[in-house]
């Protein structure tokens, strides 16, 4: 089972899993800071979810994690605040 799992993320980037769904973290927004359905998604919508056979992605990010995002970090030198 984790194998499936493993082949079908594969270049969704990081995902999460909250409440039983699961979403691509780049979708989520943080919309309240105390209750526990805390985050939404801005323009997409769950990849899947966890039941009791484990991990189940439905569908595939719309947009693919790639190494040209505009947040890489790579040429970083050091992390500022």
């Amino acid at each position: 089972m984790r194998s499936a799992f493993i082949k079908a993320s594969l270049d969704q980037g990081v995902l999460v899993t909250l409440n039983g769904d699961v979403f691509a973290a780049r979708d989520l927004i943080k919309k309240h800071n105390q209750k526990t359905d805390a985050f939404t998604v801005s323009h997409a919508d769950w990849l899947g979810f966890v039941d009791s056979r484990g991990i189940q992605l439905q569908y595939k990010s719309n947009m693919p994690h790639t190494l040209s995002t505009e947040f890489g970090v790579s040429q970083l030198k050091q992390l500022t605040i």
